[in-house]
């Protein structure tokens, strides 16, 4: 309602904040296409906003990667919708490191593997792995078991495991690291990570 009457004002940053308050409190009682449907009232407002602002970029790849999240927590792995939206936040971000970069790769490359295109899963990777020098030190693991992941896939199963040691071995050497908030894809990257470490 508060959204509705933002829309009719024509304040639309505010309409898209509002929500996206709503998509979040839709989300916490489990209502994911309530929760989607709001994130894309709040595109739909971000859309009316001054174009080709950094301001206007950001809010876009956030509602973007929510709603593509919960299209995958609904849909699995391989939806669609989720999938689009994350292509558009990669063209929106055009290769600028950043936590948004690392959120899209994370689940881009999911995506792709559970449709069972390693290659376009591996040039991702590949092309992430260039571009986080400046993140903190357990992208650097999670992305190492990504790699033991693409490897275990493609039956290589003395590199996945090297890999995949050398992964855990970093993020046993960390104290509880937060990863939660930049991990669109639907699984636990650690738990993940040593799940696949024990079909090695």
């Amino acid at each position: 309602l508060v959204a509705h009457h933002y829309e009719q004002g024509e304040q639309f940053d505010e309409a898209a904040d509002s929500y996206e308050k709503a998509a979040a409190d839709a989300r916490r009682r489990g209502a994911l296409n309530e929760a989607r449907s709001l994130l894309s009232r709040a595109l739909d407002s971000t859309a009316k906003l001054p174009p080709d602002t950094q301001a206007r970029d950001a809010r876009e790849v956030a509602i973007r990667l929510e709603r593509g999240f919960l299209g995958f927590a609904a849909a699995g792995h391989a939806s669609v919708d989720a999938a689009a939206d994350f292509e558009r936040c990669l063209q929106i971000i055009d290769n600028h490191p950043g936590v948004e970069m690392f959120a899209t790769f994370s689940a881009l490359w999911s995506f792709f593997a559970s449709r069972g295109d390693l290659r376009r899963s591996a040039q991702l990777v590949d092309a992430l792995r260039t571009n986080i020098a400046d993140m903190p030190q357990w992208y650097q693991a999670v992305m190492d078991a990504v790699v033991g992941s693409l490897a275990l896939f493609r039956g290589e199963l003395n590199d996945a495991r090297s890999w995949l040691e050398s992964a855990a071995a970093a993020i046993a050497e960390m104290e509880s690291p937060e990863i939660d908030g930049d991990w669109y894809a639907p699984n636990d990257p650690v738990g993940g990570m040593y799940a696949l470490l024990g079909l090695t």
